[in-house]
């Protein structure tokens, strides 16, 4: 398998969450708060999201700089805390979307959510130009009745888009990570803040305004039907790819 495949592999990879899993952290923080509105969930969700992201990029920047670990470890121990931040910004992402009661079992849809939402309001404003509808609540208002196919070639666009973009932020982190031990760990955990704002971001513009409660759930199955006009605008999408191919690509 090339570099370039492996690469897609792995990114592909870190974006498929399992649909149950998410179900059952999103049943457990509304065990655990009973009281609590989805907005207010949503809230403790993003700050426990955020300390992760934090905390594990502030670790691989303390290891990357470490004296006596070669240039190639550090770097790919900044590449692996790339991929864990991909998992876990697809396991929170998914997590939202059930307090939201949007309940996506479709895979193409739930990947699209975490692909347009890791690209904050750059991602949101570029898809919702190219296809004319308004970014506020974009994915829960437009996307969700789009048919399955045409969400999948969302994907593949939007996965090329979403690494370009990613990968000169994750470069530079990965260079700053290098300076020395302590300095390092800082980086790193500046670099993961701003990833996970970025996310949170991203799906707050996705996703809209939280319900007020969790009277009504959206169940968002796999289907071939759907809005034909909708359909047509996302699954040919035009994104601006004009910036140099990247590592990552």
């Amino acid at each position: 398998m090339s570099l370039r495949h492996r690469a897609v592999d792995v990114w592909q990879r870190a974006l498929e969450v399992p649909y149950a899993s998410t179900a059952r952290s999103a049943q457990k923080l509304r065990d655990t708060h009973p009281g609590a509105t989805p907005g207010e969930l949503i809230e403790i969700a993003n700050q426990r999201f955020k300390a992760r992201v934090k905390r594990e990029s502030g670790v691989a920047g303390a290891f990357s700089a470490w004296p006596g670990i070669g240039t190639a470890l550090s770097l790919g121990a900044s590449g692996l805390q790339f991929g864990t931040f991909l998992t876990e910004a697809a396991h929170h992402c998914m997590v939202v979307a059930h307090l939201y009661g949007i309940d996506v079992k479709d895979p193409a849809k739930r990947n699209a959510l975490v692909l347009a939402a890791i690209t904050g309001q750059e991602g949101a404003e570029a898809i919702t130009t190219t296809v004319g509808i308004q970014a506020a609540s974009w994915f829960a208002s437009s996307f969700v009745d789009i048919r399955s196919q045409a969400a999948t070639q969302f994907n593949q666009m939007m996965l090329k888009w979403a690494k370009r973009k990613l990968a000169k932020r994750a470069a530079l982190s990965s260079v700053g990570r290098l300076v020395p031990f302590g300095i390092g760990a800082v980086v790193g955990w500046n670099a993961g803040a701003a990833l996970a704002n970025k996310t949170i971001e991203g799906l707050a513009i996705a996703l809209g305004t939280p319900p007020a409660d969790f009277s009504h759930t959206r169940i968002i199955g796999v289907s071939l039907n759907g809005d034909a006009q909708k359909s047509d605008a996302f699954a040919h999408l035009a994104l601006p790819l004009d910036d140099k191919a990247s590592v990552l690509d």
